[in-house]
Parts: structure tokens; C-alpha cells; sequence
């Protein structure tokens, strides 16, 4: 005998049996997006990213040593044996005749500094042209680079070496070099050019060891 169509219940079942099957198909589709989808965006996203990091890295040379000062720093200060031992160190040089290259050199190393202030693996070579300490320390407050821990200012003749790979000589432009922990200079970089120091502050974190290293935040778009 054929049952009559129990209108109260059968459409219920039909409209919960449809409700599971979505949720199965929901429960698969996440499932793979887990398994599948998620692993392969991570991969691709940390493959672009080691490339990266090759390609900038490859940009790094060997351009000679560090020049180390023998005498005090303009202020009178000593450099202390161990001040640049395993420091990742950047050089450069700032003349207070120069308009043009003073107030680049300043406005970009107050940011660099800022950017790696209390790193104790990364430190900085100023050789002024200017032997007048009023002026110097006037510069030094001016763009928030006073800091004795880590901004070493010193006569540029303290610090000045065979640059034959720069362009114009050393205070013409705004060059920053830029040396390794064992002392060994690896890149320059003219500051009057594109993104020149977006690529420096990624250099420096890729130079500084494992556990040292900061984040950079100084944003790749960002022209000079």
C-alpha cells in the first residue's frame, strides 16, 4: 500500500538532506583551500621574497677596507678599540659649505638613523670638511644626530681612503658607503638617485646578523 505524502515532514527532509550536502561541499571547498590553495600562495609569496633577497645581495662587492680614524673625534672624543668590531658601519661625508649635499646628507641619514637608533650592530662614520664644532654640533641637533653611542663624527681627513669607485670624490655628492662586520666596504650609494636609500637600509638589515636584524620601514615607493 502506497503511503500518502506526509506534506508536514516530507519537504522538511528534503530541505534538510539539500542543507547537509551544501555544508559537505562548504566543508570540502575549505578543506582544499587549506590544503591546497593556502600552501601554494605561501610558497609563491616566500619564493618572491628569497629572490629578492638574492638579487639585492648579489648587488654587494668588495671595494677595500674601512678606513679606521687614528685620532679623536671632533669633539675630543676617543673611538674605542671594539666601537667598530662586528658593526655593520656607514660612511660618509658631509660638507657644511655645501648647500645642496648638507641638507640631503642630512635630511636622509636623521631618517637612516632614526630608522636603526639603538641597533647596537649598526653604527655610523661622519667625516665633516668643517673642523668648527659649534657648526657641526648646530648640524648634529638640527637633523637629531646626536648620539655619541652610535654617530661617530670625526675631520673628514680622518676618514679619507683610496674611493677610486666613487664619482666626483667623496663630499661632491652624497655618497654613504657602506661596510660589512668584518670591516670590508660593500656598496656605495648616491643619495641623489631614485631609491638609492630605500636599497641601502634594505642592505644594511641584510647585512646584520641573524638576531640583530630590524625590520626596514622605510617604504620601497618612497622617491628621493
Amino acid at each position: 500500500m502506497i503511503k500518502p505524502f506526509d506534506h508536514s515532514r516530507g519537504y522538511q527532509g528534503i530541505k534538510i538532506s539539500t542543507m547537509a550536502k551544501k555544508r559537505n561541499w562548504t566543508q570540502i571547498g575549505l578543506l582544499l583551500l587549506f590544503l591546497v590553495v593556502f600552501p601554494i600562495i605561501s610558497y609563491f609569496y616566500l619564493k618572491s621574497g628569497y629572490d629578492y633577497r638574492v638579487d639585492a645581495m648579489e648587488e654587494l662587492q668588495e671595494y677595500g677596507a674601512l678606513p679606521v680614524p687614528d685620532g679623536p673625534t671632533l669633539f675630543g672624543d676617543s673611538l674605542s678599540d671594539k666601537a667598530l668590531q662586528k658593526k655593520v658601519v656607514l660612511l660618509h661625508f658631509i660638507d657644511l659649505a655645501n648647500p645642496d649635499q648638507r641638507d640631503l646628507m642630512g635630511k636622509y641619514m636623521g631618517e637612516v638613523h632614526e630608522q636603526f637608533d639603538g641597533v647596537e650592530n649598526v653604527v655610523f662614520l661622519a667625516g665633516f670638511q668643517s673642523n668648527d664644532p659649534d657648526a657641526v654640533q648646530a648640524f648634529l641637533g638640527k637633523h637629531k644626530l646626536e648620539d655619541p653611542e652610535q654617530y661617530f663624527v670625526f675631520p673628514q681627513e680622518e676618514l679619507t681612503g683610496p674611493y677610486t669607485f666613487l664619482e666626483g670624490g667623496v663630499t661632491a655628492k652624497p655618497y654613504v658607503m657602506l661596510s660589512d662586520t668584518s670591516g670590508t666596504i660593500r656598496n656605495f650609494y648616491n643619495l641623489e638617485r631614485g631609491k638609492e636609500l630605500v636599497r641601502m637600509v634594505e642592505h644594511v638589515t641584510y647585512l646584520m646578523p641573524q638576531e640583530k636584524r630590524k625590520a626596514a620601514t622605510i617604504k620601497p615607493e618612497q622617491e628621493l
